[in-house]
């Protein structure tokens, strides 16, 4: 029979702790799970709650959600575990709320995650012409990628996107057209210059009668550029035409269509092969009387969609962690995978590979696992500021790096199963401890040595039907080694399960879990 070892005492600052799980974009679920945490107070109205978002966007804080929070005495931590983002259409609307809360005026330390969808996020929005290159050496087609991408949620996440910017976009694009030039500003004292070198502005026009009035408008440019198109099978497919040629009158045939997704050595792309239509043409503002003609017509520049989002969402981004140690509690989304253990941007700084030993966290002439975790956090958020940074469109960003620390995992068949900070798999890691007696003693090695005593993941969603209390799962495997590894993600957003479920744990002062769970 294997030894059983016990849990080493619980250390923290807090006398509370609450953590929310995946929230995939339900602001709503998100709410009412604070409320029954006594955090805030919410009396079940999204819709005033959306109103104040959509009002106040380019507010430093909102007064009226600051009266929503309920003040903490003594102070407590709230973290959430990321995947903020997709599947369900509130993304950017809870970011919003989020971020327009000076949380530790009330006593709370807020802290936030980062998740795979919310890397997906940063990685499409600040690129999203070469997001496809992701998984570039997989053995997946290109398509496949690309279909991929796109069924993760990030449309969902755009639909929240639009919705909060959608006439700023359209005002800057006009500007754009008109001028010929647009200027952001980066925060740095500089800006980010963007022309076309020509005059389209008679694309500014916003109000039309009908799809052949629009192609006539659009005629106008092709006519002045010196080629022409033709009306296609659907609007979609015509518009692909057009600003296809268009943009190959402007940057060349190798550049990118900065009003379509497709990489350029691709001219069609259906539903079963690549990018879905709903993703791929949400930069084109239709909006259709009863008889499906437009009354609203807009292309926009997915530079300048990239743009917004930066400035809208480039600090909360930054200011997101890959991990948070708290006393000997590590938090982070997708678990601590083996592959984790031994990399070199995870715990690889902490294992001798000659002694095949962790480094104890006691002995202050080498890494210990509080300036591990400020390590990995520190070089991610530069991988972060420089993929934000970079305005030059030119490549995929560097974020792909932490993507893949451990290794990577697409999560469907045929990408790797084990995964790392983002990608790691609270089944697998349950299956492969009861499996391999080495993969256990790793775990325990790293645990001895690190003196850890628990892990809090989400990303891998569990639903018991019957049990729509249930908050958490815990692996038995793991507690008999001494670690505690928790999961959080009960499939709470309506991205996943009609029904409404609370999400989030209470971790009290002695370390012990007051909401419902099960062992695994």
């Amino acid at each position: 029979m294997a030894r059983q070892f016990s849990l080493p005492p619980h250390q923290s600052n807090y006398r509370r702790t609450v953590v929310l799980g995946d929230l995939h974009g339900d602001l709503d679920v998100m709410l009412r799970s604070l409320a029954a945490k006594n955090i805030l107070r919410f009396d079940g109205s999204l819709g005033s709650v959306l109103t104040l978002i959509r009002q106040n966007m380019d507010a430093a804080w909102v007064p009226e959600f600051e009266a929503m929070v309920v003040p903490q005495t003594p102070r407590i931590q709230l973290i959430l575990l990321g995947d903020l983002l997709d599947r369900y259409h509130h993304g950017y609307h809870l970011i919003q709320f989020l971020k327009h809360i000076r949380w530790r005026r009330f006593g709370i330390d807020f802290v936030c995650l980062m998740g795979n969808h919310d890397l997906h996020n940063l990685q499409f929005f600040t690129n999203p012409f070469a997001v496809f290159q992701m998984y570039k050496e997989s053995e997946h087609l290109q398509m496949d990628v690309m279909d991929f991408i796109g069924r993760m949620g990030l449309i969902q996440s755009m639909v929240s996107f639009l919705d909060l910017h959608r006439e700023e976009l359209v005002t800057l694009q006009q500007q754009f057209y008109r001028e010929g030039r647009l200027a952001f500003p980066l925060g740095t004292g500089s800006e980010a210059h963007f022309s076309y070198g020509c005059d389209l502005s008679v694309l500014a026009r916003e109000t039309y009668e009908s799809w052949e009035d629009v192609w006539n408008t659009l005629g106008e440019v092709a006519a002045a550029r010196g080629f022409s198109f033709e009306e296609r099978g659907s609007w979609q497919q015509t518009l692909a035409d057009f600003s296809r040629q268009l943009s190959h009158s402007l940057f060349g045939v190798d550049g990118w269509n900065v009003w379509d997704l497709l990489p350029p050595w691709l001219e069609t792309c259906g539903n079963q092969d690549g990018y879905d239509p709903r993703l791929r043409f949400a930069n084109a503002v239709v909006a259709c009387d009863d008889g499906l003609q437009p009354r609203r017509f807009m292309l926009l520049d997915w530079r300048i969609i990239a743009m917004v989002w930066r400035q809208h969402y480039g600090d909360f981004f930054r200011g997101l962690s890959v991990m948070y140690l708290e006393g000997n509690t590590l938090f982070v989304h997708g678990g601590l995978s083996p592959q984790t253990l031994l990399d070199q941007f995870g715990f690889g700084v902490l294992h001798n590979l000659v002694a095949q030993q962790f480094h104890s966290s006691e002995d202050p002439r080498r890494f210990g696992l509080v300036r591990a975790v400020a390590r990995l956090n520190r070089l991610s958020r530069q991988v972060i500021d420089n993929a934000l940074g970079d305005v030059t469109f030119r490549s995929n960003s560097g974020s792909e790096l932490i993507d893949g620390i451990g290794s990577r995992r697409g999560g469907r068949a045929g990408f790797t199963q084990f995964g790392g900070p983002f990608w790691a798999d609270f089944d697998f890691v349950n299956q492969m401890t009861h499996q391999n007696d080495q993969i256990r003693g790793l775990y325990r090695a790293f645990v001895q040595a690190v003196g850890l005593r628990r892990v809090i993941c989400g990303h891998t969603r569990f639903e018991e039907p019957g049990k729509p209390e249930l908050r958490y799962l815990r692996l038995k495997v793991m507690r008999g080694i001494g670690l505690d590894y928790i999961c959080v993600d009960n499939s709470c957003s309506r991205g996943y399960r009609l029904e409404s479920v609370l999400n989030g744990i209470e971790i009290d002062e002695l370390g012990e879990i007051t909401d419902p769970g099960e062992m695994r």
